[in-house]
């Protein structure tokens, strides 16, 4: 009786193994089949993302002071940076467009992330906010992001203004970016 109950536990843990692995290799061939298309340019190059041709003419990055309103820094020994991006957009389509592409960018380096600041882009953009464009109408903006030393390893934190960044514009289906700094 203990053998029939061994022997139906062997089978049942065999039976699994084999559901797994069959699984694993679906999960693999449908990851590879599917592989993220992406596409970069550097800084001053353009890239045509719809319908708009956007182009990073500088990237400026400057210590973060604890006065500014859109500063979020937890106490007094935090530092913080801001990457503030000129960004050149211009309408190539048809169509008016109703807004560039800003807030859903992000900026990363590394393991690092992170969104565009939205109250320092109302106030270096003359708060205007406005980010329509015309038919044929060019605009540059500056897109700002900010990063805090506590989102860092201490490491990596000291040589911050050595890392290389990438500007993401759209993630899917193919990951449109401009690299800033670096190859």
């Amino acid at each position: 009786m203990k053998e029939k109950k061994r022997r139906k536990k062997i089978f049942a843990a065999g039976i699994a193994l084999i559901l797994i692995v069959v699984y694993a290799v679906r999960v693999i061939a449908v990851n590879n089949s599917c592989k993220k298309e992406e596409y970069a340019v550097q800084q001053g190059e353009s890239i045509e993302v719809q319908g708009m041709r956007i182009s990073v003419l500088d990237a400026e990055m400057k210590k973060m002071s604890a006065e500014s309103k859109w500063a979020n820094l937890q106490d007094e020994s935090e530092e913080g940076y801001d990457m503030i991006l000129t960004v050149q957009y211009e309408n190539i389509s048809d169509q008016p467009i109703s807004r560039c592409i800003v807030t859903e960018t992000m900026l990363q380096s590394g393991g690092w992330t992170n969104g565009m600041n939205g109250m320092h882009f109302m106030e270096i953009n003359e708060e205007s906010g406005d980010t329509s464009l015309k038919v044929g109408e060019k605009k540059i903006l500056k897109v700002p992001f900010a990063m805090y030393s506590y989102q860092f390893q201490p490491k990596d934190w000291e040589k911050i203004e050595e890392r290389e960044f990438v500007w993401v514009l759209t993630g899917a289906p193919v990951k449109n970016m401009i690299l800033l700094n670096g190859e």
